[in-house]
């Protein structure tokens, strides 16, 4: 399993200062997200030069959050999860564990809500990794791209080392690591 991601938010759009202007500011980090299991591939990311007025597609922030919910709930016994994909109205990816694999597909239903930790009633499934991930290889890569994500931020502007969007980050990190599945 690999995540990838790219922050597309300019430096210059992310210096704010004080701290409470850059939170005021900087709720979220456009970007690319992107996630292979094996040949299954979800998201996108390039690695190419930015072009001048290029914006990323996805809101990283929201995304690894996501994850992390994911790791709690099954972590909590659950044999399901799903999280919604925030820029799609219908769109869900489904983590279904049996023993220490989980099985990840791209499902369509209907929810108000950005997690679930039941299978939906109605759904339909579009499309799935062909191969299960051990859930210690996808809590590890969710952790490692977490920290990466935050490092970058902070790389960027040292005052994210206290907004609250990393904050909350390493809260969720933390309290997944200390729970026992």
């Amino acid at each position: 399993m690999k995540i990838d991601f790219r922050i597309t938010d300019r430096p210059s759009d992310l210096s704010f200062s004080p701290l409470s202007t850059l939170e005021e500011e900087v709720t979220d980090i456009e970007g690319y997200f992107f996630v292979k299991i094996n040949d299954w591939e979800y998201g996108f990311c390039h690695d190419r030069p930015l072009a001048p007025n290029e914006t990323g597609l996805f809101s990283l922030i929201t995304w690894f959050e996501q994850f992390l919910e994911v790791i709690r709930i099954l972590n909590e016994g659950k044999a399901f999860a799903a999280i919604s994909d925030i820029e799609t109205s219908s769109i869900w990816l489904s983590f279904e564990k049996k023993d220490d694999l989980i099985t990840v597909s791209e499902i369509e239903t209907q929810s108000n809500k950005l997690s679930l930790d039941k299978k939906p009633a109605q759904f339909k499934r579009l499309n799935q990794a062909p191969s299960p991930v051990s859930f210690f290889d996808f809590k590890r890569e969710v952790w490692e791209k977490t920290s990466k994500l935050i490092q970058e931020l902070i790389e960027i502007n040292p005052l994210f080392d206290e907004h609250f969007c990393v904050r909350n980050l390493r809260k969720l990190i933390a309290q997944t690591k200390e729970m026992k599945p």
